[in-house]
């Protein structure tokens, strides 16, 4: 049997190592009269307050796992002056706009459910399902998430408009479980912080109800998106009373929502290209000869108007800079005079072709919808493929079918060969393409020789045209339009 004084050594020995490590060692001395070495105690002491030390710092890295220590050292670096590079100005990078699981919630205190959140961002079908309040796309950040709502996502009434919002453009079904569920906790919410007019003017609130104006919209539900319109607008008119600032990304967006309303559903507009500073534009003194009206539209000055070829002045001097420079999509100056310019034309084209417009003069009121998508189209390519070109070129449609047996067709065959070609390449894939493609085919058979598709091409080239925007749509419909034509003769 070991003596006494060995026993420490002996169990210590017996355990593995990595034992030694995770468990404290008892021993037991079976005489208690004899003394223990000092070597043993210092060994059980150290064992144990190595021990000790460990649970501590676990339980410290538990109850800080989201934070981290920095030296002085660090803090000093981070505050160093940029270089002269590093100060241009600029949006968030694309990968920014894009809500991590981990970053949307760390500490669990939304006020709504946002587990389902994340997995929606992620979806490819929501890209432009914040058409025009924000962008979802990851390739440009403007008009981002955080651009537009900055802090304000832990809003209650914001978030659950948010989830309505992209359930919606996934789903698309008024009547699905969820959506209706969101749109119950929305207009609680909204209607909960209406009740209180000191809390109710911030920028969370007054996105939730832009998110469900732009729903409604798309439904066609024009009474109600005409009450929630009239509400943004007691809204502002209380933030100007009450001295509440509201920063550039919620002014941009409730101006591009209340002109979206107006165009999809015929709400009566609460804002104007001049209703908010931010969105001011004039010309650039510097680049007064890219302001001038194509000589396609100059030739029809009598049946359009001084006021209108005004305007399509301002549409070439944005085609010329589109097609004349790639735009940095996180150049934030340029990205918001480009959204300026474009905010100035779209407003008065608006303004130009309301109702009775398109009955005092059809060939006008086509010309500017066509406008409107081509200038809502070059800004940037996020927006090509959205409602606001689609709808307008199915309006565009029932336009010019309404004027096929008036003279003006004939008169000014080049003006309507390039109404025709605008609303063709923007129009949805299918039965409307097809139909602008019948159109084609029917309007080029009043030249003796139909023209080619280089023939077209420098016909558009009078008018707004831009083949770096518009030219690979271009190429699908002359394909279209080619294979119903040989469609047509087979039939024969």
């Amino acid at each position: 049997m070991p003596s006494p004084s060995n026993s420490l050594s002996i169990l210590h020995d017996a355990c593995p190592p990595d034992e030694k490590e995770r468990q404290i060692q008892f021993v037991h001395v079976s005489d208690h009269n004899i003394a223990k070495p000092a070597s043993c105690t210092a060994t059980a002491r150290s064992h144990v307050m190595k021990r000790f030390h460990r649970r501590k710092q676990l339980d410290s890295s538990q109850r800080l796992e989201n934070f981290r220590y920095v030296t002085g050292q660090e803090v000093f670096k981070k505050r160093k002056r940029p270089t002269t590079t590093q100060m241009k100005p600029t949006l968030l990078s694309p990968e920014a706009t894009v809500v991590a699981p981990a970053k949307l919630d760390p500490f669990d205190c939304l006020a709504a459910n946002a587990s389902e959140l994340p997995a929606l961002l992620a979806n490819p079908l929501i890209r432009q399902a914040g058409e025009p309040v924000v962008n979802f796309s990851p390739d440009t950040a403007y008009q981002s998430l955080d651009i537009v709502f900055r802090s304000s996502l832990a809003d209650p009434a914001l978030l659950n408009a948010l989830l309505l919002t992209l359930t919606f453009e996934i789903h698309g079904d008024p009547l699905n479980s969820k959506f209706l569920t969101y749109k119950g906790e929305t207009l609680r919410y909204i209607n909960n912080q209406l009740q209180d007019p000191r809390q109710a003017v911030n920028g969370g609130l007054i996105g939730a109800i832009l998110l469900l104006i732009g729903i409604e919209a798309r439904l066609g539900i024009q009474e109600s998106v005409q009450s929630h319109i009239n509400g943004v607008a007691l809204l502002l008119r209380l933030s100007e009373s009450q001295d509440v600032p509201l920063h550039d990304g919620i002014k941009r967006a409730i101006f591009w929502q209340d002109l979206f309303s107006a165009v999809l559903t015929g709400s009566k507009r609460m804002s104007s290209h001049e209703t908010f500073a931010e969105l001011s534009w004039k010309r650039d003194p510097f680049r007064r000869s890219s302001f001038k009206a194509p000589r396609g539209f100059e030739a029809c000055e009598t049946i359009l108007g001084a006021e209108f070829l005004a305007i399509v002045e301002d549409i070439n001097a944005l085609q010329t800079l589109r097609d004349a420079m790639d735009v940095d999509q996180n150049d934030a100056i340029a990205i918001m005079h480009l959204d300026n310019h474009q905010a100035s034309i779209e407003s008065r084209l608006y303004i130009l072709g309301e109702d009775p417009m398109r009955f005092v003069n059809p060939t006008l009121y086509c010309c500017i919808l066509a406008s409107h998508i081509c200038t809502y189209t070059l800004f940037m390519e996020i927006w090509s493929a959205s409602t606001i070109p689609l709808r307008l070129s199915s309006y565009l449609l029932e336009n010019i079918q309404s004027l096929r047996t008036d003279g003006h067709m004939i008169e000014y065959w080049d003006l309507f060969t390039w109404l025709i070609c605008v609303g063709g390449i923007f129009a949805e894939s299918g039965r409307k393409q097809d139909e602008f493609a019948l159109l084609l085919n029917q309007h080029l058979e009043f030249e003796l020789t139909p023209p080619t598709a280089p023939d077209t091409q420098n016909v558009l080239k009078n008018f707004v045209w831009s083949d770096k925007s518009f030219g690979k749509r271009w190429t699908v419909f002359w394909a279209r339009k080619e294979a119903l034509t040989a469609l047509g003769r087979i039939e024969e």
